[in-house]
């Protein structure tokens, strides 16, 4: 459902928190993903540098609807999966 969702690119992840989104925006265009349609997220450190982490949205039921971003500093991995909860 999540079309046009850009890979290979540098993104920013904006947080709406009142009203329950994740924006994902590149410099072409900006995927707005209700909190609700992520069902689940999974992050690992890159290996070799572990201040960063890739975290994986998961927005379907298989694993080819996962949307990953990498170079996530690890700081923020937790904040991130308390909003989208």
């Amino acid at each position: 459902p999540y079309t046009t969702l850009f890979r290979s690119e540098r993104v920013r992840l904006t947080f709406k928190v009142f009203s329950q989104e994740l924006w994902i925006g590149t410099a072409a265009a900006t995927e707005r993903l209700p909190f609700g349609a992520i069902r689940q997220m999974f992050s690992e450190p890159i290996k070799g540098h572990e201040e960063y982490s890739i975290i994986a949205f998961q927005l379907g039921q298989t694993e080819a609807s996962r949307y990953y971003v990498y170079w996530v500093p690890s700081q923020y991995v937790r904040a991130v999966r308390n909003l989208i909860k």
